[in-house]
């Protein structure tokens, strides 16, 4: 699963997207290619001149997706999110729209 929202544009011009991918189908390029065919319409359908998201920090595989389609870790946050009962570090992820003047 693929998806975005858009968040406040006037703030931000940005959308936020997230993926998610049950462990049985993992290591078969799924997602990767599901996030490849995602990013170009969503970013030319959105207008936005950012694409942004996060991972938990132990999900290496959710990040090697994300450096494929040229997604930049831009941070680290410490603990911000709850899962399991446990307070995990997430990073922190942008995509640049290349076809918009951000001037």
């Amino acid at each position: 699963m693929v998806g975005a929202d858009r968040l406040d544009a006037r703030a931000s011009p940005r959308a936020r997207i997230g993926h998610w991918l049950a462990k049985p189908y993992g290591n078969q390029g799924l997602m990767t290619d599901a996030v490849r065919r995602f990013v170009d319409p969503a970013l030319a359908k959105l207008q936005d001149t950012r694409l942004t998201t996060e991972v938990f920090a132990r999900s290496g595989a959710s990040a090697r997706v994300l450096h494929k389609e040229e997604f930049v870790q831009e941070g680290r946050l410490r603990r911000p999110r709850n899962n399991g009962g446990k307070r995990l570090d997430v990073l922190y992820f942008g995509l640049l729209n290349a076809d918009l003047d951000d001037a």
